[in-house]
């Protein structure tokens, strides 16, 4: 399917597992990325925050190196300094992805995610996928009302909901319904949210996720 430029949705990409595996490679990632972020012309981070980053991959360092030849707590201790720069990173690929959605056009926004230090992955936007779709309930500021396409008549399923408030980043489970349309209240007015669903037909597994558009809550 050849989709205008229109329809593409970019994504950053966190670009590191959260599994500790081959930790030394992930420190030097992080440090580009955070090289980039506080060379770049955005200046999405604050200065001081570019500086606790740091402070925290140099931490993992020191405790990748103590490991070694080390007993079990000590590999407890830089996993868990690897998680914490793992959160960094996540948080900073919240902010980034908040940046480039705002330009509103898919090739600025590419560009942005990259000079920033992170990798990008290009989907169709909404209107190539009309599996599901998300709008604001009428007089009930706060909730959303999403809508699925059906899996077909005389099938047995249910649909797995969940919620993004960052772009992505966590998912959060909101319930599993029988029917193909499902109310979510509790939103802050300006949030940014994207909801995505999946089928689960009979006994079969679980069906992969579709993912609505984003939507600011009214």
């Amino acid at each position: 399917m050849n989709d205008s430029i229109e329809n593409i949705i970019v994504t950053a990409i966190l670009g590191m597992t959260t599994k500790p595996t081959k930790v030394p490679d992930k420190i030097i990632k992080q440090s580009a990325t955070i090289n980039l972020l506080e060379s770049s012309s955005d200046h999405l981070i604050d200065s001081s925050v570019i500086a606790q980053r740091r402070a925290h991959i140099v931490t993992l360092s020191d405790k990748q190196i103590a490991m070694k030849g080390g007993p079990v707590d000590r590999t407890n201790q830089r996993n868990i300094a690897f998680n914490v720069v793992i959160a960094d990173r996540k948080k900073d690929m919240a902010i980034v992805q908040q940046a480039a959605d705002d330009l509103h056009n898919p090739v600025a926004a590419e560009a942005l995610i990259l000079r920033n230090g992170f990798e990008v992955k290009k989907h169709a936007g909404p209107h190539s996928n009309p599996d599901i779709s998300v709008v604001n309930k009428e007089n009930e500021p706060g909730t959303l009302v999403a809508t699925s396409k059906s899996p077909g008549k005389n099938v047995n399923f249910s649909i797995d909901w969940m919620y993004s408030a960052d772009n992505g980043v966590t998912w959060i489970m909101w319930h599993s319904t029988p029917v193909v349309k499902t109310e979510i209240p509790g939103f802050t007015s300006g949030t940014k949210i994207i909801i995505r669903r999946r089928f689960i037909k009979g006994s079969n597994s679980p069906e992969g996720w579709v993912q609505s558009a984003p939507i600011i809550v009214l």
